[in-house]
């Protein structure tokens, strides 16, 4: 089965599962959720998320992660 991907509403989300880690695309429905292998090479995203901020830590790495309010450090 093949169906649109365009429009969707999911979540980018970061799983373990066993030795493997990887980021999965995950799509809610009423009671349950599926997630999606990330196979596409150049997929544009948009951030909707009030909670998330960039940062550039001591080291000069680039980070995205949820504001430093949630963090605790303020």
């Amino acid at each position: 089965m093949v169906s649109s991907a365009n429009g969707v509403r999911g979540y980018l989300i970061w799983v373990v599962d066993g030795l493997r880690s990887r980021h999965v695309f995950r799509v809610y429905n009423a009671d349950t959720f599926t997630d999606y292998e990330i196979h596409h090479s150049n997929l544009q995203i948009i951030i909707d998320d009030e909670d998330a901020e960039f940062y550039i830590s001591s080291g000069g790495r680039c980070v995205l992660d949820h504001s430093e309010k949630t963090l605790g450090i303020e």
